[in-house]
């Protein structure tokens, strides 16, 4: 709000200090003599003027006043008409080649739309940026191990089309706890992993209830197949249903 100004009165250019938002003239005698010269200038106009209607197709000249001097256009008529024409030039269309698939598509002139899909511009995006992609995912993998596997167990089971229920990473460090960190199967204390009981590809829930933590070896070797497990017991049985 402070600071000093220069007069808005061009034959003043004197300089004040603004204590007040808006100010613009460094006295009232300023304010007054240029509000007085605007009027004066203003009435200076001609009180009628002869224009020409600037729609194209009419051009009839038509007499204005000191108050329509904004007026173009001899009618409301043509006024609306010529922003039709206007509005109809705007969304003239035109047949381009899609960047990434080579498919045609309608746009408009002054569109700069380069795709036919969404799917094409993310194909696009991801073939320019793919490295620092898969850098960043991979980076990521390492940070949260556990969170990744979440993930890519996900994506099997969407791919799958089985059932899902949504869990937590919460959920599954519970599970783990519950297990006092021994595999389900063999009952070693080791590093656990995510395993599904009833496997994704036989129809297994994706849900905390049909996930049990598991040692590498034994969830790389049970793979797709069901193996059954003692009442009340860490272990695994010699029974395998195939």
């Amino acid at each position: 709000m402070g600071g000093v100004m220069l007069c808005a009165r061009p034959d003043c250019a004197e300089r004040f200090q603004r204590t007040v938002p808006n100010r613009k003239f460094c006295s009232q005698r300023c304010q007054v003599i240029e509000a007085s010269r605007r009027y004066q200038g203003y009435y200076a106009m001609p009180s009628t003027e002869i224009r020409t209607c600037l729609r194209p197709d009419c051009g009839e000249p038509f007499r204005i006043t000191r108050r329509q001097r904004r007026m173009v256009y001899c009618s409301s008529r043509c006024m609306k008409r010529e922003g039709k024409r206007r509005r109809s030039d705007f969304y003239v269309r035109e047949e381009r080649s899609c960047v990434e698939c080579g498919g045609g598509l309608s746009v408009r002139q002054s569109s700069s739309r380069q795709f036919c899909s969404a799917a094409c511009q993310g194909l696009s995006w991801r073939t320019r940026n793919g490295t620092a992609i898969r850098q960043r995912y991979r980076e990521w993998r390492k940070r949260t191990p556990r969170l990744a596997r979440l993930r890519k167990m996900r994506r099997r089971a969407a791919k799958a089309a089985a059932p899902h229920r949504p869990y937590s990473l919460q959920d599954v460090g519970t599970v783990f706890r519950d297990q006092a960190g021994r595999c389900w199967w063999c009952g070693k204390h080791t590093n656990l992993t995510i395993d599904h009981v009833h496997p994704l590809s036989r129809g297994g829930a994706d849900a905390i209830d049909n996930i049990v933590g598991a040692c590498l070896p034994c969830n790389s070797g049970k793979k797709d197949r069901l193996w059954r497990r003692r009442d009340g017991q860490l272990g695994r049985e010699q029974e395998i249903v195939r």
